[in-house]
């Protein structure tokens, strides 16, 4: 291999590197409201919510005729989607 292109593909996976590093430093030091996490109302009825699912899951083919599933579902969706399910669009 010759030295040149050699010198030149250890330049760049350095670079790569580097801007991988600043990349993750600059995730780790933003505070939790740009993270773009969830909104804190579904982190508290996630376990409701959850919980529900599951419920629907066990039932099987049934859920689909089960009103409550069907709720379950739309809700999970969503909050999947970051919809306001306040709005009347939102459905």
């Amino acid at each position: 291999m010759d030295a040149g292109i050699f010198a030149r593909t250890l330049v760049v996976i350095i670079v790569v590197i580097g801007l991988a590093a600043a990349i993750m430093v600059a995730q780790k030091d933003r505070p939790d409201s740009e993270t773009g996490s969830p909104r804190p109302a579904a982190k508290q009825e996630g376990g409701r919510l959850r919980s529900e699912l599951r419920r629907c899951r066990d039932l099987g083919p049934e859920a689909a005729d089960d009103a409550a599933c069907i709720a379950a579902w739309a809700e999970s969706r969503d909050h999947f989607l970051m919809r306001d399910t306040d709005t009347p669009e939102a459905r």
